[in-house]
């Protein structure tokens, strides 16, 4: 009897292993429609951008008959990075993410992805005509993990009307934080107590405190920017921010600048009714931002303090990642797809149509873009705010895995200087504090 029943244990415990093994092998198979090798593609474009990416999806189906891309919404930028590590190791892994800049040096270092470099050199793929400041954003010790997709940095949109109503030029925008605080009170109106218009407005959002401190060559954390070593210590208590948050302040004080918290959407329905004369946004908002108001709108670039040379921006949007646990095929269907996505035609409709920087230099020499210039000669102000920035540690962005944190850290300091509950110092020091020891958080987290 016992020998019966151990022999009973032993075939189930080969059954086991045996179904184990058919459902590993099936989990390797590249999932199939219709004989074509699906990619699933998660993102996070909504709108206008959604139907102009799906109309490239749509082209790409049609064309070939190996690979079909399925498009899947996946919420905002850090709604998807939290879904993507909710599924890692899972069979639910996607074949093609949609991820922005704060995600970079988290998804390197979870080891679950496979890096573009290895694709490009396999393939021979020229990169030779991608935009430098763009392809510098995405690159970590010259190889290029992640491709880039819809780069943005951040502008200044003007009420020309409001401009020529007060006497200002509207196709000579303020460019120093004088002139922009100058402006500000000038376009500012007031019924006694109450503002009809503010002057200005910068969104709460850290990327936008970010671009203040870069334009001025400043760092977010210290061993330039984790460029140069692994980041120990915040640094956004710097002169460069101290500068910025002290005009932002002074401008608040005086009642010209308008505290619209952190929701996007809050400012730009203050700037079309006409309760805002100037906002800080992405340069990807150009199109839709021109196309909706009932008055001319102007862009300027990003504004930078008195007697200092501006140095541009740090690159926003997003880029696309491939993951190594997901079968070969897939992985080349992915890439396939990726290049598609890169032809100058692609690309070229892709910008047009969203108002996203080209990553390939071609596109500026399409008829199609040159007539979108034309159509859109606002565009160029922020082409030209593209073109001040360098590829060096300042302009390529922070290399950290606390990028949402740190921002968050950034706009709760900007609450409390803003309501008068801290200092601006004071402000400031707690929140690099609280960067030094979200660093070490992060450090610890991965062992290092």
């Amino acid at each position: 009897m016992k020998r019966k029943n151990i022999f009973f244990m032993l075939m189930s415990l080969a059954l086991i292993l045996f179904l184990a093994a058919c459902g590993s092998s099936n989990s390797n198979e590249p999932e199939k429609e219709d004989g074509k090798t699906v990619v699933n593609f998660w993102h996070s474009m909504g709108g206008h951008n959604l139907s102009v990416l799906e109309d490239i999806i749509d082209d790409y189906n049609e064309n070939q008959d190996e690979v079909v891309v399925k498009s899947i919404y996946q919420g905002s930028y850090r709604e998807g990075f939290s879904k993507i590590n909710s599924v890692l190791g899972t069979k639910d892994v996607p074949a093609l993410m949609q991820l922005n800049e704060e995600s970079t040096k988290p998804m390197i270092d979870m080891g679950e992805i496979k890096p573009m470099q290895e694709f490009i050199e396999k393939d021979n793929y020229s990169i030779d005509n991608f935009e430098p400041a763009i392809l510098g954003r995405y690159e970590v010790d010259g190889k290029l993990y992640s491709m880039p997709f819809n780069p943005s940095v951040a502008v200044v949109y003007y009420n020309k009307d409001a401009f020529e109503e007060v006497g200002l030029d509207p196709d000579n925008p303020p460019q120093t934080y004088s002139e922009f605080e100058e402006a500000a009170e000038k376009l500012t109106k007031k019924s006694g107590n109450n503002v009809d218009r503010y002057g200005i407005n910068i969104r709460n959002f850290g990327w936008h405190y970010e671009q203040l401190v870069v334009n001025q060559g400043g760092y977010t954390v210290n061993n330039e920017n984790g460029r140069a070593g692994e980041p120990t210590e915040g640094t956004i208590n710097n002169e460069e921010m101290v500068r910025s948050i002290n005009w932002i302040k002074d401008m608040y004080d005086k009642g010209i600048f308008a505290n619209l918290g952190r929701t996007g959407d809050d400012v730009k329905d203050a700037f079309f009714a006409g309760n805002v004369a100037m906002m800080v946004d992405s340069s990807s908002a150009a199109v839709p931002t021109i196309d909706t108001a009932s008055f001319d709108v102007g862009i300027a670039k990003y504004p930078i303090p008195d007697g200092m040379d501006p140095q541009g921006s740090v690159i926003g949007g997003a880029s696309l990642w491939i993951f190594d646990s997901i079968p070969e095929e897939t992985q080349e269907a992915a890439w396939d797809f990726v290049q598609h996505i890169m032809k100058t035609e692609t690309q070229t409709e892709w910008v047009s149509g969203t108002g996203y920087y080209p990553v390939t230099t071609d596109v500026y020499e399409t008829e199609e873009y040159k007539q979108h210039l034309e159509e859109y000669p606002e565009v160029q102000v922020s082409l030209d705010q593209l073109a001040l920035s360098k590829v060096t540690p300042v302009n390529q962005g922070a290399y950290i895995g606390v990028y949402p944190d740190i921002r968050v850290i950034i706009e709760d300091a900007i609450e409390r200087i803003l309501d008068g509950s801290e200092s601006v110092e004071d402000a400031l020091d707690r929140a690099n504090d609280e960067v030094t020891d979200a660093l070490e958080r992060y450090k610890k987290t991965e062992g290092k």
